[in-house]
């Protein structure tokens, strides 16, 4: 007869971690980061830019990039579905650190929720917005 656990019994911490990455996996934000182009870096983004371990993971990794001089820093949003505050201060964060050493950000194919989420907060006036990857690239240095 299958055992029923009691109210003050806990799972087992290896179950626990199995739930907890299975959670954490059908959240999770990931990237693809690459060189098209000489002086264009592409970061192409999936899941939900919000506050996370791997929103600050990617924060880093674009802080890095961002701080070469000359470059053409291409966020293809196309596969995120939504952002929050702290997504909203990465972008405009990693735009600042472009700017000050001669480089541009530019964000690429905007899903229409996460579209009127930039012009809700008018980042969309701050932020350099282009239709898909393909337009941030022709407005790239090369």
């Amino acid at each position: 007869m299958p055992r029923t656990l009691a109210a003050k019994e806990k799972l087992p911490l290896t179950l626990w971690q199995h739930i907890s990455a299975t959670v954490t996996a059908n959240m999770a934000l990931k990237s693809v980061i690459h060189r098209p182009k000489k002086d264009v870096i592409l970061a192409e983004l999936d899941g939900r830019l919000v506050q996370s371990d791997e929103l600050q993971i990617l924060k880093s990794q674009l802080a890095s990039l961002a701080g070469e001089r000359g470059m053409t820093l291409i966020l293809d949003l196309s596969q995120v579905a939504y952002a929050d505050s702290a997504g909203l201060g990465v972008m405009l964060y990693v735009d600042g650190l472009a700017q000050q050493v001669g480089s541009t950000l530019r964000l690429a194919g905007a899903t229409r929720r996460l579209f009127e989420i930039l012009k809700m907060t008018h980042t969309d006036k701050v932020l350099t917005l282009d239709p898909d990857v393909a337009s941030s690239l022709k407005h790239s240095g090369s």
